[in-house]
């Protein structure tokens, strides 16, 4: 049951690994079973340190079928119709050192909606900014 070699171990730690072998304590199973993934994970990884070459399944860049079956985000404002031209008039609104609140409050009362057809607020506004001063 235990997933690691004996003679690594000295007397006194073969005794206590006796007494946690024969529990039936769950605590004791639970951390059993946290140690032998511990010891596989070890495993796989001092195998690929001797291989590095060697393509894995579970390894991101080679898992393509896994990253085709994974379902899409919500995509970010401004990839839907409509939405560029938005931001492009948020983006100059705040060019002309407008506080977000008050671009809200324009957008607002030019009966501009958000994508789910609420009033906008002043952190939305932030995030479109932010958002596209990552992009530049």
């Amino acid at each position: 049951m235990l997933p690691f070699v004996l003679t690594d171990f000295s007397v006194s730690e073969m005794i206590v690994l006796r007494r946690i072998a024969l529990s039936k304590d769950p605590d004791i199973l639970f951390l059993l079973k946290l140690l032998e993934g511990e010891v596989e994970a070890r495993k796989r990884l001092e195998e690929r340190l001797e291989n590095p070459e060697e393509n894995y399944p579970d390894d991101d860049e080679n898992n393509e079928e896994d990253q085709s079956r994974r379902k899409p985000g919500r995509k970010p404002y401004g990839e839907r119709e409509g939405e560029p031209e938005i931001i492009a008039k948020i983006l100059r609104f705040r060019q002309m050192r407008n506080p977000y609140n008050k671009i809200a409050q324009i957008l607002n009362k030019q009966g501009i909606r958000t994508r789910n057809n609420k009033l906008w607020r002043a952190q939305q506004i932030k995030d479109i900014c932010t958002r596209a001063g990552r992009k530049k």
